[in-house]
């Protein structure tokens, strides 16, 4: 039996809505039109755009508070802003904190409901949509600091959950049985395990070079590979990068 899959990835949602919608819903016109189906969706991260989720936020700081941040410098580069958050003390940290966390549900609202509409139109089951978290998803707060995952490599996936609210809320619009923990999902015989990619480096802040959960990943795909009639041929990695 042939199974028909499509992948996409890095939609960066949120930059131009009306040019996305038209793009997104073409898309989907023109698999409407093809002989095979589509049975199951793999999204490998970055819905929405972080860069214009910043700068969105800052934008508002700036003009709701502009005492406090008068001095910060509206660009899309997240460490530099972080930064300039940091050094102007609590009381800023927490009104930046508050407001990009707004700042990315509602541009998940936004991107996720566009996208489920695109999945209704090409006909996917929604128990046959598999995400996974891209940086551009997680919520990018000040003072977060960085994870120790120790010497068995763990992260606590459910302690630090705060960044990924916001992609959490995406798998509830799409398929409640997807979060940002590592997990192993199958449908028709098809395993797919999902890794979220985005624990923060202890090293290297927000870049692209962040972390998988080894620990917990190693621990999954051990307990996958004694499942009765496990078959690597059937099994699929997802991971953002």
């Amino acid at each position: 039996m042939v199974s028909w899959i499509l992948h996409m990835s890095d939609l960066h949602l949120g930059k131009n809505p009306a040019l996305e919608r038209e793009r997104l819903l073409g898309l989907a016109k023109w698999l409407e039109g093809q002989e095979f189906g589509v049975d199951h969706l793999v999204f490998t991260g970055d819905l929405i755009d972080a860069p214009t989720v910043l700068l969105s936020c800052v934008r508002k700081l700036k003009r709701e508070y502009p005492d406090r941040f008068s001095k910060l410098r509206p660009v899309a580069d997240t460490d530099a802003v972080l930064a300039q958050v940091e050094a102007a003390g609590p009381e800023c940290i927490s009104l930046y904190n508050a407001q990009i966390r707004e700042a990315t549900l509602h541009s998940m609202e936004q991107g996720g409901s566009l996208f489920c509409e695109f999945i209704d139109r090409i006909g996917v089951e929604r128990s046959h949509v598999i995400l996974c978290c891209g940086n551009h998803d997680r919520i990018r707060f000040a003072g977060e600091g960085s994870f120790d995952c120790g010497t068995d490599h763990r992260v606590d996936e459910e302690g630090a959950a705060a960044p990924f609210e916001a992609y959490d809320r995406l798998c509830r619009m799409v398929n409640s049985e997807l979060s940002h923990f590592t997990q192993v999902y199958t449908r028709d015989g098809v395993s797919f395990v999902i890794t979220n990619s985005n624990w923060r480096s202890p090293t290297r802040g927000e870049s692209n070079c962040m972390c998988v959960n080894c620990g917990v990943l190693a621990q999954k795909l051990d307990e996958l590979q004694k499942t009765a009639g496990f078959q690597r041929t059937g099994s699929l990695l997802v991971a953002h990068k």
